[in-house]
Parts: C-alpha cells; structure tokens; sequence
C-alpha cells in the first residue's frame, strides 16, 4: 500500500472536501479522485460517500482514517529516529544470510533503511568463525542463527525470533514412508537420517537431533560432507534414508518434477527450524533502530508468505 496515498486519504478525511485537499496536497482534484479510488479498490471497499454537494465518510472510511493515522504517525516518528543515526557506521552483521525467507526480510529492510536515511547494513560473511564467537568478540552488531534463546541469555545475549520454516522429509520413492501424505517426528526411529557436515547446517541438526530425542529416541544418521544450501535438494538418498529439509529452499516445488524422490510435510507443532536475530544485552541501544526495521520486515514477509 503506498504511503503517499495513506497520506492523500487523511487529508481528505479531515477536510471533506477534494478542492481543499487537493491544493493542500499539492495535486490536482483529478488525481486525488484516483488515487482514493485505487485505495477503495485495493482494500475492497468504500471509504467514502460522495456526490455533488458533501463528501462523508463511511464506517468503514472512518476505521481506516483512523488506522492511516496511527500508520502514519508511527512511520514519521521512525523516520526521524533513523535518520538521526544517518551519520553512523553501518552495523555489521553476519550468520545464516542465505536462508530464503531470511534474503527476502533482508530485501525489505534494505529499502526501508534507505528510505530512512540509513548508511545500508554490512552483510560480510566471515565463514571461518561462528557468528556468536564474532559477536562476543565485537567483531559483528548483530547475528542470525538458530542456537536457542536459552543459550542465547546464558552468553549475555538476546535473540528475537524471525523466521519458523517448518520441515519437510525428502526421501527416495522405494522408502517405507513415501506412500504417506505426512510425516511425523517419531516415525523416523527406524529410518537413517542425512547429516550435513557444512557451517550452514550444524545448527539445523542440533534441532533436528534435539527434536528426536524429546520423543525418547536418538536418530540414526549419516554424514554427507561438502554440501551447501544450494545442493541439499540434489544430495542422493538411500531406499531407507530421509533427508530433513526447510520448506523454503526454492528447489523444493520442483522436486516431484524432475527428480525420483518423494518430500512430504511434517504435522509436528515443533517441526520447525527457528532463527533468531542474536545481539549482545550491552548493544540494545546500538541495534535498536536497525532491530526495529528487521522486526518490520519480517512482519511484511511473514504476513504475505503465510
């Protein structure tokens, strides 16, 4: 939704009267018109009654005038506030960057942050050291990784959850669980599971391994070394090996087409991998601004993915 015509429609809500709206917008009556006329479309229904002698609001008109109003305060006050950090280095930050849904929240805050009058963020990965390693030593602001919120709080830092991708089972069309429409956790007692050994995926199987053995079990695996996340799809299973992916690596929906192999959803409410956004307590006031337009985006992408 434009914010500009947000902007258009509260003004026009206070004064009632397109002329007077019109020249204090700065835009002719015409363009007014469309631009409301855009907005009752996209949002579906009508914001206001009008015909030639008075221009009312509808309830709904009324609601949205209100809610244009706490949208558009709560913008120009977070404006200001980033922009008065304009002048600041930009805030290193390193970790799973390359998670799908996370490249998309990156996306989004890129432009609000410019938008904003902020230097943009750095995003240079240093692939030799654990990103929580480079946080405590001050090397980094901010990290993303799945290391639990527990953890987190014992080192001294804080963590805010940003993405929940839930799992899917990819496994060759001979395995005796392919013939389901599901998969569960705790089937998976008596079958081998794969095991990346790369940096990206270590974490992931902390939560995987952690999610078997709160079922009572220790899953059984194999190691397959010198992948990364654009391979996992094409890594070969055996007939009783299951490969745990996140739902959202791209390749997925192609699978069924191109390859023999069968991914099914898990119905475990804990069949997820989390990330979080991981920053030291003593930092909170140095990520504030940036954490507040990580929270925004992630709000954007989530709502429209869902």
């Amino acid at each position: 939704m434009d914010l500009n015509y947000l902007r258009e429609f509260k003004e026009l809500a206070q004064t009632l009267n397109y002329a007077k709206a019109a020249s204090r917008l700065y835009i002719t009556q015409s363009t007014l018109s469309k631009h409301i006329n855009a907005l009752e479309r996209e949002l579906g229904c009508r914001l206001l009654d009008r015909d030639r002698r008075k221009v009312e609001l509808t309830e709904a008109g009324r609601r949205f005038a209100a809610a244009s109003m706490t949208i558009i305060d709560t913008f120009d006050r977070m404006q200001e506030e980033l922009g008065a950090l304009g002048q600041q280095e930009p805030l290193r930050v390193d970790g799973v960057l390359y998670d799908n849904t996370l490249s998309s929240i990156f996306s989004v805050a890129t432009m609000l942050l410019e938008s904003a009058g902020l230097p943009p963020v750095d995003y240079s990965h240093k692939a030799e050291k654990d990103c929580l390693d480079l946080l405590m030593e001050d090397e980094i602001d901010i990290a993303f990784s799945s290391v639990s919120p527990q953890e987190c709080e014992e080192a001294g830092f804080v963590a805010i959850p940003m993405t929940r991708t839930r799992f899917v089972g990819l496994m060759s069309k001979n395995h005796p669980l392919a013939s389901r429409k599901f998969l569960t956790i705790d089937a998976l007692r008596d079958t081998c599971l794969l095991k990346f050994a790369d940096t990206y995926s270590i974490n992931g199987w902390t939560i995987i391994e952690q999610r078997c053995k709160n079922r009572g079990f220790t899953p059984t695996s194999r190691t397959v070394l010198g992948r990364n996340q654009n391979n996992y799809v094409t890594t070969p299973v055996g007939e009783n090996e299951v490969s745990i992916l996140s739902s959202n690596i791209p390749q997925m929906r192609f699978l069924r087409e191109v390859a023999p192999v069968v991914a099914l959803p898990f119905t475990d409410e804990d069949a997820f991998f989390p990330l979080y956004a991981i920053y030291k307590k003593d930092k909170e006031e140095k990520v504030r601004a940036v954490m507040d337009v990580y929270r925004q985006a992630r709000d954007m992408v989530v709502h429209r993915e869902d």
